[in-house]
């Protein structure tokens, strides 16, 4: 059934290419084979070796009582033992490739991936800023001049996808393009986004924007 949304078909594609053999690039979904073959016990086991208190958070929001909270934390998670299974971060090795897959959808999809800043890196709060400034909403740079300007998308869209370990990082661009054929839109959108990104580092951002959130 996901692979009617042309949107995730793309992602998972890109995905399975630029972290090909690496758990980073399967599908959340898992495959058809795989889901079939799972079992009670596998469920069991799996939630015994990753379902550990070294490996869980509990996090609480909005109104509440953090006495209570604490309480109930200590009631249910209190008798948890440390497994000997902490996370360890074992950093995926990024991956150039060339990703095609053919099916009518009424869009083309494209996405660009390239290597980004891992999940304890520092500059990860300037790099969330920039993906603001160039494509997380419909005032983002990107979207205003390749799709209220040229009009050469439907969608489009740039974020950061961290992980731990500094390799297991990708900068994502992705573009929704609903055009007629005989329009080599696709290559317009390349030609004109490529450019904007080498001078992305001169990308001037007005402290007033920052300041009211309209970047």
């Amino acid at each position: 059934m996901y692979e009617d949304s042309p949107e995730d078909l793309c992602a998972d594609n890109l995905y399975a290419g630029v972290w090909q053999g690496d758990m980073l690039g399967s599908n959340i979904l898992g495959e058809r084979k795989t889901v079939s073959s799972l079992t009670v016990d596998d469920l069991r086991a799996h939630m015994r070796r990753y379902y550990t208190s070294e490996r869980m958070v509990a996090a609480v929001c909005g109104r509440f009582d953090r006495e209570e909270i604490v309480r109930l934390c200590e009631k249910f998670f209190g008798p948890m033992t440390n497994s000997g299974n902490p996370v360890q971060a074992s950093p995926a090795q990024y991956r150039k490739c060339l990703t095609l897959r053919k099916k009518d959808f009424e869009q083309t999809q494209l996405a660009l991936a390239m290597p980004g800043i891992g999940a304890q890196d520092d500059r990860r709060f300037a790099m969330r800023l920039l993906m603001s400034v160039l494509g997380t909403s419909s005032s983002s740079r990107l979207y205003q001049r390749i799709r209220e300007e040229l009009g050469l998308v439907y969608e489009i869209e740039s974020f950061s996808a961290s992980y731990l370990g500094r390799e297991s990082s990708a900068l994502i661009w992705r573009f929704h393009r609903a055009m007629k054929k005989r329009r080599c839109g696709r290559f317009s959108v390349l030609s004109t986004v490529l450019p904007r990104r080498s001078r992305s580092e001169n990308l001037p951002v007005p402290r007033s924007n920052i300041s009211q959130g309209s970047l």
